[in-house]
């Protein structure tokens, strides 16, 4: 058995909280022009598939810790729909429905294969490959990776020759046995000694222009507002960067960061970003899943220009390079930032793929709709952003339970005409920037912590909830009257939980137990069944829980009618 790294930990424990939701689907479309060779391209997919054992990693549990399995093979038979028979205008709404229909559908990290391969004919000499893979064995980089492997593997096949690609030195199970050794060493502690200083004091949760308060439910039902940057905005972009001395995804940060401050006046901002993790030579060509999580933090006081911001933007983000091998949780335990909500906001300027991929008699290009969006968000912000034919676009997705449409449209317009102004006068205070000076903060509701006496559990029960509270929270003392969720218990926190606490007792307890009984007493009577569950509390988390299952199913029942309609 094989531990998981630190990055497919958080997603593993994540995932335990989700109940069968798609949120970690990563699905991708590629479309292929030519003469495509069916047994070819099935041939080079179950190449690729021995060839990364990743591919063939699915994860169970032993002593109570997930840990990772790799099935020796896996029989693959590539999924072929046919679509050459309907009307031409009906051909790519038909092929965006089972794009979406892969996105949404779930994956059970219990079995492999975690990944789904379909192939669209759309006619004889054009098809849509589909690929949807669970994020915790794949990362962006991973997607490069796959489709390079896939074009040369497939030209080779296709000329009768051997597959030219040299063996793989690492797998990625390698790659997770390394990150556990390396924790335990030197550097592991002089990069924990940097995030302890630089992530010290007292830290702010972002506050976000929220149209709802949050709920202490979990809620990832999300949309997506598309964000196009002209290319002449782009060229501007990239040359400030280079006058300044910065990467262009410094510059967009910067941007990103004074429209947050537009709405939020904080002077002490984190926004989090997703890192490729790679900067080592042999994880160059594995596949697997390699992010990790770095919050970016930011002094904005003294009404900064934006040229001055963008130094101290730069500064910290270097900083935080070189200091990117600490896992993200082990931030987030630190004593200070344990009830401070880090990942409120996300900015990633990611890594394109290339326009297309010429084979002799292929080519390997990008449909209207290769990114897919499956209705979820992860966070409650994320600007996604990426630089393709020389010019920047991207995406903001937001959680529909936070914010309404037409404040991420405005977010977006004020992002878009603040970098427009900041090109044309990077000396331009904060204060002075005109698109947002008359938009006032907007207030937000913030949990407080209650003062409990401490009171010792007693009973057996009460002690196992309380020890296991203890090391999730690294809390010292437990009280039996402390409510985990006041703890700083996260979704994280409550799948590690819920998940000890199920190979203590020997029984199920899901998430909606713990919001049922938050508190030690309460739990440990409940695990007694000392007490009757309130079943309206009950009733009403348990829908919340299933809200965002039965939007899904609403979504499908929906499409298949439109399907009905049409044929």
């Amino acid at each position: 058995m094989i531990p998981l790294s630190f990055g497919q930990e958080r997603l593993w424990y994540h995932e335990q909280t989700l109940g069968g939701s798609p949120v970690y689907n990563m699905a991708f479309s590629y479309e292929l022009t030519g003469k495509l060779d069916l047994k070819i391209l099935e041939e080079s997919l179950k190449v690729i598939i021995k060839r990364h054992d990743i591919l063939r990693t699915y994860f169970v549990k032993a002593e109570g810790k997930p840990v990772q399995a790799v099935r020796p093979e896996i029989d693959f038979f590539l999924d072929i729909t046919n679509l050459q028979e309907l009307p031409i205008k009906e051909k790519e709404k038909r092929a965006y429905e089972l794009a979406l229909e892969e996105s949404e559908t779930p994956f059970n990290l219990t079995k492999a294969p975690l990944w789904r391969f379909k192939l669209l004919q759309l006619d004889s000499e054009k098809s849509v490959l589909l690929v949807t893979i669970h994020h915790i064995i794949c990362d962006h980089w991973s997607l490069s990776i796959l489709m390079q492997e896939l074009a040369t593997i497939y030209q080779d096949i296709a000329a009768g020759q051997n597959v030219s690609l040299p063996p793989l030195a690492r797998q990625y199970g390698e790659f997770t046995l390394w990150q556990n050794q390396w924790l335990e060493g030197k550097k592991n502690q002089k990069q924990l000694a940097y995030w302890e200083e630089k992530l010290g004091g007292k830290v702010s949760p972002l506050v976000l222009p929220f149209d709802q308060p949050p709920s202490p439910l979990a809620n990832y039902q999300g949309k997506r507002q598309l964000i196009v940057l002209s290319k002449e905005l782009t060229s501007q972009l990239k040359a400030l960067s280079e006058e300044a001395g910065v990467t262009l995804f410094m510059t967009l940060l910067t941007g990103f960061k004074s429209v947050l401050y537009q709405y939020t006046r904080q002077e002490d901002m984190i926004v989090c970003s997703p890192i490729a993790g790679r900067h080592r030579r042999e994880t160059k060509g594995l596949m697997g899943y390699f992010n990790n999580i770095i919050p970016l933090r930011t002094d904005l006081s003294g009404d900064p220009s934006f040229s001055g911001l963008l130094k101290r933007v730069s500064q910290t983000a270097l900083k935080g390079y070189q200091n990117m091998d600490l896992p993200f949780q082990k931030i987030a335990n630190l004593p200070n930032l344990k009830r401070v909500p880090l990942t409120r906001a996300m900015f990633a300027l990611q890594h394109s793929p290339s326009d297309e991929i010429q084979l002799s008699n292929l080519t390997i290009g990008y449909p209207n709709f290769q990114h897919v969006h499956n209705g979820t968000a992860n966070f409650e912000l994320s600007l996604f952003l990426e630089e393709r034919e020389g010019s920047v676009t991207g995406v903001l997705d937001y959680k529909t339970a936070l914010f309404e449409p037409t404040t991420i449209e405005e977010m977006v317009d004020n992002f878009v005409s603040l970098l427009e102004s900041s090109v044309t006068n990077p000396e331009r205070k904060l204060s002075s920037l005109p698109i947002l000076r008359d938009i006032q903060p907007r207030e937000q509701t913030q949990v407080t912590i209650t003062d409990t006496p401490y009171v010792a559990p007693e009973k057996e029960v009460e002690q196992k909830i309380a020890q296991v509270w203890q090391e999730v929270l690294q809390v010292e003392k437990i009280s039996l009257h402390h409510n985990f969720f006041e703890l700083g218990g996260n979704s994280l926190a409550i799948a590690q939980v819920t998940t000890q606490l199920q190979e203590i007792f020997k029984q199920e307890i899901s998430i909606v137990d713990l919001f049922s009984y938050p508190t030690v007493k309460t739990l440990a009577q409940y695990l007694s069944q000392e007490e009757e569950p309130c079943n309206t509390q009950f009733k009403i988390i348990q829908n919340n829980v299933n809200q965002q299952k039965q939007a899904r199913q609403r979504r499908k029942q929906l499409m298949k009618q439109r399907r009905n309609n049409h044929g």
